[in-house]
Parts: structure tokens; sequence; C-alpha cells
């Protein structure tokens, strides 16, 4: 288990020298040298898709950092200030379609939130990688399994990370809303407070009917002919996917031994005509998706990761669980312990789960800037929060 990793002494100086730094100061850093420097946070911004736009309106609302370059992907936006882009003031730096010039600025950290997951992942990685081998760490949100690389045995994905931060002497890391905090992070925390866990049930709730990127729906099949109920995954497919990212991550940090793994995909045929701004779905076509992952030991199921995604509260069959943009986590053991959260947002298509993918990544950047060269999972990384280094 990643946890009982021994530890030298001199690192633990290190890294809790390196958490009082970050919670401390917001302005004062220790980079991968271990040089303190006064300065804010020199960073860069690529994509300004919905993810990328809260990213980048989070980054010109920190008090500790300083946008020095945007990477967009949209010609329309290219030439167009970022403070425009993100509904703020301008800033004076300006969208650039030129990666090579991306690559060329000095800066200590890349927020990447390109669509990598959706279009083209070994084109994200490609780009992830020059930008580590220029000196850059790197936050990412691109693609979901890179939150835990070393799930994925088909590839070398973490060794070819790894290389690229030694080459730069610089950090990855890789985070979201989920996987990256909901069925991970969270639960992680949550069960510091168990004695046992039996059986732990895991569900996430998103209405997506205001979304206004397609890309994610079209890959949840929205829209699609009800052709088949329930489809099970191949074991190979699953542990290479990115909803067994998490699994093994809360495996890793809470001791879970399974032996046995499945994921089944229903979909819901729609009863009415569903308008959203990217979909007109008529009725029969499918307007709700429930994704199921199960870990086994023995027979008997250890962990139950539940997504349920809609395209409004009245699509999905009534049993289903429904929440505009909730999650919920109950452990059965010793204390048994139910909760649940609720999020909402008031910024651009009114979604907080685009919203808290990209912040996430963003507060995780001094962590990530203060760490050794390498790849940081969230069990590598120290404790760090976010909020309060906005400004007011």
């Amino acid at each position: 288990m990643l946890y009982q990793t021994a530890v030298p002494d001199t690192a633990n100086t290190l890294r809790n020298s390196q958490l009082g730094m970050i919670i401390s100061s917001t302005v004062k850093c220790l980079n991968n040298k271990g040089e303190v420097r006064m300065e804010k946070l020199r960073v860069i911004q690529v994509a300004t898709g919905t993810v990328g736009t809260h990213s980048l309106r989070t980054i010109l609302g920190r008090r500790d950092m300083e946008l020095v370059g945007l990477l967009a992907f949209s010609p329309q936006k290219v030439g167009v200030d970022a403070g425009t882009i993100a509904g703020t003031a301008p800033v004076g730096v300006t969208a650039t379609d030129d990666f090579e010039a991306i690559l060329g600025l000095d800066a200590d950290v890349v927020a990447y939130n390109a669509l990598g997951e959706t279009r083209d992942p070994e084109a994200a990685l490609d780009q992830i990688c020059q930008l580590l081998e220029s000196g850059k760490n790197v936050c990412s949100t691109a693609v979901s399994v890179h939150i835990y690389p070393q799930i994925i045995k088909s590839s070398p994905l973490r060794e070819r990370l790894e290389k690229a931060c030694a080459t730069g002497g610089v950090s990855f890391h890789s985070s979201g809303i989920n996987p990256g905090y909901m069925m991970d992070v969270w639960p992680i925390s949550l069960c510091r407070l168990t004695r046992t866990i039996d059986t732990i049930y895991m569900t996430e709730m998103v209405d997506m009917s205001r979304y206004t990127s397609r890309q994610i729906g079209d890959y949840i099949g929205f829209g699609k002919p009800v052709e088949e109920p329930l489809v099970r995954f191949p074991r190979e497919v699953v542990t290479e996917s990115s909803f067994y990212a998490s699994l093994q991550m809360f495996a890793d940090a809470t001791g879970l031994e399974f032996d046995d793994v499945t994921l089944d995909w229903e979909v819901a045929p729609t009863p009415r005509e569903i308008v959203t701004p990217v979909y007109n779905v008529e009725p029969g076509q499918v307007g709700a998706v429930r994704i199921t992952l199960r870990a086994y030991k023995n027979g008997k199921i250890r962990v139950e990761n539940q997504w349920v995604w809609v395209l409004g509260e009245d699509v999905a069959p009534a049993e289903w669980p429904y929440g505009d943009g909730a999650w919920s986590v109950r452990v059965v053991g010793d204390p048994c312990l139910e909760t649940r959260i609720e999020t909402s947002t008031e910024f651009d298509a009114k979604q907080p789960d685009v919203l808290m993918t990209g912040v996430q990544t963003v507060n995780a950047m001094p962590s990530v800037v203060a760490a050794p060269p390498g790849v940081h999972t969230h069990l590598d990384l120290p404790l760090f929060s976010g909020g309060f280094f906005a400004e007011a």
C-alpha cells in the first residue's frame, strides 16, 4: 500500500516544510529544486473550453498566481484577451494557438485542460510530455486515467510521464472531480474514521441537461437509439478505464483487497422530447445512463461505485437516484457512515461538476510546484486546499 512506504526523515522534513509554506503564505513558493521564491506562481492556461474557462477564471482570481500564457484551440479566441474570455477585466495576456510559443514561455506551471479524454488522448499525452520536458510543472484534467497512471498495463504510461518529469526537473499531477475527488480522495479521508469496512457505496448524480459541450454526452451515448438495456464490459477493459482509477487509488489507500471487478452500463429511453443547448433527443432515444462498477472478494461486494447521468429529472427510471450535481458515500462497517454533497454555481452553464474539475487542479498547483520531480497522485501530495486564496 502506498501509505506504508517508508520515507526517510529528511524527506519527511522537506514534506512538512513544503506544507507549511503552502499554507502560511500565498506568495511564498518552494520550487522542485528546493529554492524559495517570493513572487507569484507564473501560470500558463491550456484550453478555454468549459473546464478551461473555469480554470482560467480561478487563476486570474488568485492573489498568488500570475497568468503568463494562454493557449486556445478555438480560432475565434486567438488574439482575444484572457480576461475577456474569462468574463473579467482585460489582463494584457492574449490567447494564441501557437504551441511552440507556449513551450518557449518562462512559467512555473501549466493548467492543462484540453479535451484529451473524448478526442485524442495520445495527442494530449504528447503535449503534456513536451511541456514537462521544457521545465514546466503540469496539472492536468485532460485524461482521467492519468490520475492513477499505474493502472495502465498495456503501455508504459507512468514510465513515459516519469521520464518527461526527470528531463525537465518538474512534476506532473492529474485530477478532476470524479475521478480525482468524489470516489477516491473524499472516501479515503472519510474512512479515516472507520475501524472496519464491510462495504462502501458511492454514487455520482449529474443532470447534464444544461451542458454546452457535447463531447462528453456523445461518449456517454445521449440521443442514440436504445439497443442494449445492459452491457457488461470485459475485465481487461475495466481495469484500464477511468472508472477503475478511483477504485485502485481507494484500494491502495485503505487496504482493500478484491479478486473480481465488473462494470455494467445501462441506458434508459426518454419518455418525451428533450431539448438542451447541444441535443434534441426524441422519445425513445437514450436520455439517461447508469454505470455500476463493483469490486468483489470471495463473491461479496466490497465496493459499489455508481454513476447516474441524465438529461432531466423525469427522464431516468424512478428507482434510479437523482441529483443535479450530487455525490453520496455510504460506509457499512464500524461505524456506519453516510454523507452527501450537493453543489451549485451561477457561472457559465451552471454546472458545478465542470467548475470543480478545473478549480481543484488549480488549487493543487502550489503543492505540485513544491513537490520533488516526478508523477504525483493524490496519495503523494500533502494536504492542500483553496478558496480563500482567491481575491475577495
